[in-house]
């Protein structure tokens, strides 16, 4: 997949470009996918506004999608697995997506794709996919039971996880 067909299927997962306030939903105000917290560190400015937030523009949503959610990512050669990280870095967060991939594979988990992660990824390279997935399951369960609040997110949670079974 290009970028632009990654970021596409981002906005149709995220509902591109319907903006959510829930008073239980962790990320707070979101538009797209775009958190007000990501918003305000792409634009530098920690006084913009959830109504700020509600005038964000596609063009600059894309802009905000490819720097922060596919770049940390381009490194990973199997683009399966590259979009299931960008797409689990838009959940969570790019360095806890990160994180996920290299305590699957063994590599210190700093958060950032360098080499001794990749070279960590070779022999799981096949599986890495699959292992995420499984891991990602885990998480939704542990979440929902540590926090019941989340129950309300828990199927499309599983059912966004779900799609990327091979």
């Amino acid at each position: 997949m290009t970028d632009a067909e990654i970021i596409d299927d981002i906005e149709r997962s995220e509902g591109w470009p319907k903006y959510t306030n829930r008073k239980d939903d962790l990320g707070g105000p979101t538009k797209g996918g775009i958190t007000l917290d990501t918003f305000r560190a792409w634009r530098r400015d920690p006084t913009l506004t959830a109504k700020d937030l509600q005038a964000l523009e596609r063009s600059e949503a894309r802009a905000i999608y490819q720097f922060e959610f596919l770049q940390p990512f381009t490194s990973i050669p199997d683009q399966k697995l590259r979009h299931y990280l960008i797409d689990l870095g838009v959940l969570r967060g790019p360095r806890r997506a990160a994180m996920m991939l290299q305590d699957i594979v063994g590599a210190d988990a700093d958060g950032w794709i360098g080499p001794a992660t990749l070279k960590a990824l070779q022999p799981f390279a096949k599986h890495a996919l699959v292992m995420l997935i499984g891991s990602r399951f885990t998480h939704i369960a542990a979440r929902v039971r540590e926090d019941p609040t989340q129950k309300w997110a828990r199927n499309g949670w599983r059912n966004r996880n779900a799609r990327f079974l091979p």
